[in-house]
């Protein structure tokens, strides 16, 4: 690929006190090879060393503007780990330098030929571009003099890591103006990260006002310590709306002016902005489409002003659907990493579901590859997570102790599952509760230990080796560990399941650190408990399973990816196979009743109904992000009293939590069964379940609860060939069929339809993707019918766009050129025996070049 950078992106050279945090971290982060140095370093041809200011190390060289196309000096790096790597360029600029330098970067995708201006941008780091290089000496970089119109100088160039330390600290918003005063001992730790920023209200009080008091004491006292900044853009400005508790939708222009500013005056120290905390929260019920405006204009302004930062698109909890549907609304592509804040799904460990925490960034992936694949290996970051001292979570009180063993845990999963860094929320209290890792009288609280033993440990670029399940013999699928390159030697965290004591023997002698009181140990053996411990100097026999585990599914507690179904035996306790029933014992009391054990959803404790939610979570690996249909079964009876009582579903679906009929529970002489299937299920676990049994009138046991998949009728356009649908063919377009004949292409001006026999009930769903391309035509639509008769009785025409208003409006709303999900209810509008599905392409006038595509047609019920 051919690129001529004219004017490289402008790298300040006060920025090296950000990107090279210290000498120890900065040896991790970057290396730079000068044309001085002993290797690394091979020179072409005769070029003269020189000492004019503005050189980088002791001195730089130059072709001395002759003999062209016979120079060169090439920069070989010897890098400590393969991975993407920011690659900067330093030369001394002056107006006899060529403006057409070509540089040749080499990495492990291939050659980028770059031209570079030397006139311009001198004696400071000129980002060339983001490459991936292995580990050692393959990649680098190639200064000529071949067509180059002035003197070429060649000094030094830098790799940069673009993986960063993944440790840092959030902050309340009382705690951004006082960050000189407690943010040194969270530096000592070796952390990298604080994230918070003043918000618009404070910055710009008024249309073109801007203070930057506070910002300046902000960034002057992470640069002091050598802390990167995550910066957040966020809320509204009261002149442009009285309520600054919503998206700046109205005055997007404002809104952009505000972030080039915020970023021009920032772009020296801060390279990665958050665009919104939390959102939908904070915002009064603020749309996806509204956030994706926001998002578009502010990502748009600050790469203008600074190419190089990094814009992060956020969401509340782990609210992978509101991600969906903000991209959907035209946010893709606008982003360069994802943030979440996922405190309810972290809350669960403490019950032994860690399961759905470590699925967290593989579904965002598969969103991701669904939504907008161009940014499928986007960064995740959690910019904030934590617990608060003394708080209860169901059963679960958080003491000082048991958030200190959660913070290790949070560290060890996140990284293990691809997390780039977590901030945890906070690093000193301030006025969103007891959640500091210091106090807010200044006491290091055993969370800090942690805190800084993990650091200590993993190091501040710790590589994921990969899981391994401990014990195996004696207990499958229960003690598990995650084993990492650490600062010096390999290190494993490890725990057991909770109420659980294993002896673990590692078979030689290993270093067991208790990360909460930082004592050290020297044993073969060790009694696992949900204390987690970090192992050090793991055997090799563990290291090497850890390396073949690391891109199998993960099976806390079974793996059933390939599993039909996954079920729940209600009793004391539970048995689970896929399913976990979460706060078991706080939402219902395990029973044995005359018909066998169960959970008896009825009673009434402190005056608290049990019964009116019972919280599920299903195994990730069997259902995560991935729509379509499934079976819901409850074996149910009422209490002994057989008062009324009724059963609904709500669960995550593609349009958030949805709410099913809900259903009576006949009487208490047998247990009856419930049913209920579900078209929309997409599984994320935003807040650690994805459905629950919601009643109005709890006074029922349950004896079990199953999840079954059920198979959906898939249209095959390769082995289903198209005709003309009715009278309404026209010559004037073309039928092709693509993805191995998952994808209809109609073009110009055509009615298609295939066989399709198919029972519709009031329960049917039509899902399927569309697309156009081209000009807008007349009528682009799809549905279902009976006789190949237009407009029959048997017969409903969904329209998606088009210039002309046809049948059934309620899915008319398609506006983007990319690929959009559609899940049609026919059976709301039509039911009874069908026989084709019907695409429509409609474009009676020249040109007719309109395209409609539809792919992975599917209807189920």
């Amino acid at each position: 690929m051919n690129r001529v950078i004219p004017r490289p992106a402008r790298i300040p050279r006060t920025l090296l006190s950000v990107l090279c945090l210290s000498a120890s971290l900065c040896r991790a982060a970057e290396v730079i090879v000068d044309n001085a140095a002993p290797t690394g370093v091979t020179v072409t041809g005769t070029w003269t060393a020189g000492t004019n200011p503005g050189y980088w190390g002791t001195n730089y060289i130059h072709d001395g503007n002759w003999a062209k196309g016979t120079k060169s000096v090439r920069f070989t790096p010897n890098l400590p780990a393969a991975g993407e790597y920011d690659v900067f360029l330093w030369w001394s600029a002056s107006s006899n330098r060529a403006t057409n330098v070509p540089v040749d970067v080499t990495y492990s995708g291939g050659t980028d030929l770059i031209e570079v201006n030397e006139q311009l941008d001198g004696s400071q780091w000129n980002l060339l571009g983001t490459y991936n290089f292995t580990a050692g000496t393959a990649g680098n970089v190639l200064i000529a003099n071949t067509g180059t119109n002035g003197y070429v100088f060649a000094d030094a160039v830098k790799f940069v890591s673009t993986r960063p330390n993944p440790f840092g600290v959030s902050m309340s918003s009382s705690r951004v103006d006082n960050l000189a005063s407690w943010v040194g001992p969270i530096a000592s730790t070796g952390a990298g990260w604080v994230r918070g920023f003043k918000g618009i209200n404070n910055i710009t009080p008024s249309p073109g006002t801007y203070n930057w008091v506070q910002v300046d004491a902000y960034l002057a006292a992470a640069a002091a310590n050598n802390m990167n900044v995550c910066g957040i853009i966020n809320y509204n400005a009261s002149w442009i709306n009285p309520n600054t508790q919503t998206f700046p939708t109205d005055n997007l222009p404002a809104w952009g002016n505000y972030v080039t500013a915020l970023v021009n005056h920032s772009k020296n120290q801060v390279r990665h902005w958050e665009v919104g905390n939390e959102p939908p929260n904070y915002t009064s019920g603020g749309t996806p489409a509204q956030y994706a405006s926001t998002m578009i204009t502010a990502y748009d302004a600050a790469k203008a002003e600074d190419p190089t930062c990094k814009i992060g698109l956020a969401a509340k909890s782990a609210d992978i659907n509101w991600l969906y549907r903000t991209i959907n609304a035209g946010a893709a592509d606008h982003f360069d990493f994802i943030t979440l804040h996922p405190y309810e799904v972290f809350d669960q460990i403490g019950y032994g579901w860690e399961a759905q925490f470590m699925s967290l960034v593989p579904t965002i992936r598969k969103m991701l590859a669904d939504r907008n694949p161009a940014k499928v290996d986007v960064p995740v970051w959690f910019t904030e997570l934590g617990q608060p001292v003394g708080s209860v979570n169901g059963s679960l009180t958080f003491t000082d102790t048991i958030i200190a063993e959660n913070l290790v845990k949070a560290y060890s999963m996140g990284l293990a599952q691809g997390v780039s860094v977590i901030t945890w929320f906070e690093g000193r209290e301030g006025d969103s509760g007891p959640f500091g890792l210091i106090s807010s009288a200044g006491v290091q609280r055993p969370a800090y230990t942690a805190f800084s033993k993990v650091i200590q440990y993993l190091g501040t670029r710790p590589d994921y080796i990969g899981w391994v399940q401990l014990n195996t013999s004696a207990n499958p699928d229960r003690d598990y560990g995650f084993v990492f390159q650490g600062a010096t030697t390999t290190v494993m965290a490890a725990w057991a399941p909770p109420g659980v004591t294993d002896t673990i023997n590692f078979g030689q002698t290993v270093q067991i650190i208790n990360p909460v009181t930082g004592s050290v140990t020297s044993a073969s053996s060790y009694s696992l408990t949900n204390s987690p411990i970090l192992v050090v100097g793991v055997p090799a026999a563990l290291v090497t399973q850890a390396t073949t585990n690391k891109t199998l599914p993960f099976p806390w507690d079974g793996d059933y990816t390939s599993a039909p179904s996954v079920a729940i035996t209600m009793g004391g306790p539970n048995t689970e196979a896929g399913l976990h029933h979460l706060k078991a014992d706080v939402t219902s009391t395990a029973v044995t009743t005359p018909y066998g054990p169960a959970r008896d959803c009825n009673k009434i404790t402190a005056g608290i109904q049990k019964g009116t939610a019972q919280y599920i979570t299903v195994d990730p690996n069997f259902s995560s992000y991935t729509t379509g249909p499934l079976q819901i079964t409850a074996v149910v009876r009422r209490n002994a009293a057989n008062d009324a009582a009724s059963v609904a579903i709500a669960y995550e679906s593609t349009s958030g939590m949805k709410t099913t009929t809900s259903q009576s529970v006949p009487g208490n002489t047998q247990w009856y069964t419930l049913t209920w299937t579900i078209n929309d299920a997409q599984f994320v676990g935003n807040y650690g379940y994805n459905f629950y049994l919601s009643s109005a009138s709890p006074r029922y046991y349950i004896q079990s609860l199953t999840v079954t998949k059920l198979t959906p009728s898939t249209v095959n356009f390769s082995t289903s060939p198209t005709s003309s649908y009715a009278t309404q063919d026209s010559v004037n377009g073309s039928v092709a069929v693509e993805d191995a004949g998952a994808t209809l292409k109609l073009t110009g001006n055509l009615w298609k339809k295939i066989g399709f026999s198919y029972t519709v009930t009031s329960g049917t769903v039509l899902e399927f993707d569309f697309k156009a391309a081209g000009p807008e035509g007349e009528i682009q639509a799809i549905g279902i019918e009976t006789d190949n008769v237009e407009g029959g009785s048997g017969c409903v025409i969904f329209q998606l766009q088009g210039t002309q208003t046809y049948a059934n409006q309620t899915f008319n709303t398609h506006t983007s050129t990319d690929w959009v999900h559609y899940s049609i209810p026919i059976g709301a509008h039509t039911t009874g025996s069908k026989a084709h599905l019907v695409f429509i392409s409609d474009k009676d006038s020249s040109p007719y070049t309109s395209e409609s595509f539809f792919r992975n047609v599917t209807v189920h019920e």
